[in-house]
């Protein structure tokens, strides 16, 4: 009898979540969402609700960190590329 329900649940949950997903997504207005993002206090307090995970943290700031150092190398190269020549009298 548990495994029906392990399985049943495994078809079910994923259904659910995608139903409600769809449901919230769709009855939102594209001004309510950027309303709410204007909102800082609210966006603050949402992502903090959402990624108190300390795992989730750490994956966005070395994602973070990742990104800025590429960034630097390529500012790098883009800035080597471009040297002007000077004459020398």
């Amino acid at each position: 009898m548990f495994e029906f329900f392990r399985s049943l649940v495994q078809i079910v949950a994923p259904i659910f979540v995608v139903s409600t997903m769809l449901n919230v997504g769709l009855t939102q207005t594209l001004s309510d969402i950027v309303r709410h993002l204007k909102n800082y206090p609210f966006v603050l307090k949402m992502l903090v609700a959402n990624f108190v995970d300390p795992d989730v943290l750490v994956m966005i700031t070395l994602a973070n960190i990742l990104g800025i150092v590429m960034l630097l190398f390529i500012a790098k190269a883009l800035s080597s590329d471009n040297k002007v020549e000077t004459e020398t009298v």
